[in-house]
């Protein structure tokens, strides 16, 4: 993720909501690493890729 500014408040929310969303098409979130402006979210690997990359794929 692009470096942040501010408390970080805002990303810890976000956090907190994606964990708790689950769904059969939907990558869960594994952790989540906050160290002062530099953010990151770990998720489940997908050995198939993603599916930005198979709307890619599709469009042309």
């Amino acid at each position: 993720m692009r470096e942040s500014k501010g408390d970080g408040e805002d990303f810890i929310n976000e956090v907190a909501s994606i964990s708790r969303t689950s769904h059969v098409n939907v990558v869960s979130l594994l952790g989540f690493c906050f160290d002062d402006s530099k953010r990151a979210l770990i998720y489940e690997f997908m050995p198939n890729g993603s599916l930005e990359k198979l709307s890619t794929k599709i469009d042309h």
